[in-house]
């Protein structure tokens, strides 16, 4: 994100200096001069902003990133469901489907009692890890870039959403382990 800044606010400094050197210097700035000068330090720092978005883009794209743990809330119950949906008009159309998991998770609030709120998940933004733990949950996810310095300079690929789900689970709630493969 400072590419952008520092490429935008460098170079319309270096000409306002260049500009005020020169009249410090005794040279003359006529009225078409100072309008001159501001037009291309304004110029100068659009292409600069530009410029910086274009590393901020390069370094994002090449930076190694990782999930990190934002919230955590216990699960009460959840549930996979497969979602039709499609749409008609004048005999030609489509159905499609996705997979999406919902569940009820416990929230803190501040009156007396529990609070549950209903949600519901895309499949592929799902990870499902089974542990030794009693109570189920749900983990939020954001991507960040690996190394904190290049943070400062690259754009986030995160966002205030998180990005990935991890739904934890105790031993044995997934599937049975018996596997029957049948190529036939």
């Amino acid at each position: 994100m400072l590419t952008i800044i520092v490429g935008a606010i460098l170079p319309a400094i270096v000409v306002l200096i260049i500009g005020i050197r020169l009249k410090l210097r005794g040279g003359t700035i006529g009225k078409n001069k100072i309008e001159d000068l501001l037009l291309t330090s304004f110029v100068l720092g659009m292409v600069g902003a530009c410029l910086g978005l274009i590393v901020a883009i390069a370094l994002t794209t090449v930076a190694d990133t990782n999930y990190v743990q934002v919230k955590t809330v216990p699960l009460v119950a959840m549930k996979d469901k497969q979602i039709i949906s499609g749409s008609f008009f004048l005999g030609s159309g489509y159905i499609g489907s996705k997979l999406v998991y919902r569940y009820m998770a416990e929230e803190e609030t501040n009156l007396e009692g529990k609070a549950y709120r209903a949600g519901q998940v895309d499949a592929n933004r799902i990870r499902v890890i089974e542990t030794d733990m009693e109570q189920p949950k749900l983990i939020y996810a954001n991507k960040v870039i690996s190394n904190p310095k290049l943070r400062l300079w690259a754009l986030s690929p995160g966002s205030k959403y998180p990005k990935l789900f991890y739904i934890v689970v105790p031993v044995g709630s997934i599937v049975d382990r018996n596997y029957i493969i049948d190529l036939d």
